[in-house]
């Protein structure tokens, strides 16, 4: 079983502040429809018939406010919790499916030439290093190795389809190795670096075109952990020692 070292997610960061400002959102929207039971027990009162009806104006706007923006950032949380949830099944299947020659760390965050850069997993073992990225994105996604957007198709719960633009998780990922690469010689230990774009949903069809190059896209859990078995990049213990010091940091 490979260790995993996780460090503090940017994405799932994001996903628990929005989520709280949703519960927020909801609480404000009980203390409106407070205000509007007050405001109607004043409008029966003669002298104060005006601000009680201030009082069901003001809070008509402010629940309808709230109600919106939790609509709103509904799509959102989601989003991000599918995110979270691929970064977290992608390092359970590479801590299960690794033998305990590797280390796993996940959201690991390095500079390179100024430029900061969060990435889902690092697989260092004795036969290379892995730069991967985890995609939770369901139904059928196509693109091209060399667009920088790709498409997700999916039906909606009523059957509708629709479709979304990303960015290409391949020039992503190509980014990450880049910096990578960069980082580690930087601190004296030069490593070569293998991309990896892995889809971690089960109802995802991919149609990617063009030639896979340097940079494989996988789903299927067998399938990520015998290609990062299968490489044969040696990494010499000392360097290997090196990179782990660099990445617990």
């Amino acid at each position: 079983m490979a260790r995993v070292i996780k460090k503090e997610s940017a994405l799932k960061a994001d996903f628990l502040r929005q989520k709280k400002n949703v519960k927020k959102a909801a609480l404000t929207a009980c203390v409106f429809v407070l205000a509007a039971v007050l405001g109607n027990m004043l409008m029966r009162i003669d002298l104060l018939y005006y601000v009680g009806l201030a009082f069901i104006f003001v809070s008509a706007v402010g629940f309808i406010a709230c109600c919106g923006y939790t609509s709103l950032k509904q799509n959102t949380i989601a989003s991000l919790k599918q995110g979270v949830d691929g970064e977290d099944i992608t390092a359970d299947i590479l801590k299960n499916g690794l033998d305990d020659g590797y280390t796993v760390f996940q959201n690991s965050v390095i500079t390179y030439d100024g430029k900061k850069s969060e990435l889902d997993l690092i697989v260092v073992g004795k036969n290379g290093v892995f730069v991967i990225e985890a995609k939770n994105r369901n139904g059928r996604i196509t693109g091209s190795y060399t667009k920088e957007k790709w498409v997700q198709h999916k039906v909606g719960a009523k059957g509708g389809e629709y479709s979304a633009d990303f960015y290409s998780p391949v020039k992503q990922v190509a980014t990450h190795v880049f910096r990578l690469a960069g980082f580690l010689r930087q601190n004296s230990a030069p490593a070569f670096i293998n991309g990896i774009v892995y889809f971690a949903g089960e109802n995802t069809r991919l149609e990617i075109s063009g030639e896979a190059d340097k940079t494989p896209v996988l789903q299927g859990e067998k399938n990520l952990i015998r290609y990062i078995k299968k490489t044969e990049n040696t990494l010499s213990s000392d360097v290997a020692e090196r990179i782990y010091e660099l990445l617990k940091k």
